[in-house]
């Protein structure tokens, strides 16, 4: 999804597609390392906190996306922040939509069934 968003965004010949998909591979991979270790501490010592902390740690990803962005692109100032917001747009929409199509395909499939959903009392 980051690499669809950042190809239709950044159109300069300096990265192909494959190119973009191997530099955002490597962008979550340095995320998740990031940010495994607070995950695992949170959940051990305060679970309740952890969606919280999520929506924080997604910041921190739109973030670090915006550094390799500034350090991989050869745009500038406002023209650089202006693609970065573009790019963080169509990121958000392509992974909402995908968080909305996966659970749609399990429902359909079969794979999962709505009373999965039902919290447990």
């Amino acid at each position: 999804m980051m690499a669809i968003s950042g190809w239709l965004n950044f159109q300069a010949k300096k990265y192909n597609f494959s190119e973009r998909v191997v530099i955002f591979m490597y962008t979550l991979a340095q995320y998740s390392l990031g940010i495994f270790i607070p995950s695992l501490l949170l959940l051990i010592f305060l679970p309740n906190f952890y969606m919280k902390f999520s929506f924080i740690a997604l910041l921190f990803m739109y973030l670090y996306s915006a550094y390799v962005i500034k350090r991989i692109s050869n745009e500038k100032g406002i023209e650089l922040w202006s693609k970065v917001f573009i790019f963080w747009f169509f990121f958000t929409i392509f992974y909402m939509s995908l968080s909305i199509i996966i659970p749609i395909i399990l429902l359909v499939t079969g794979n999962v069934q709505v009373e999965d959903f039902r919290p447990v009392t």
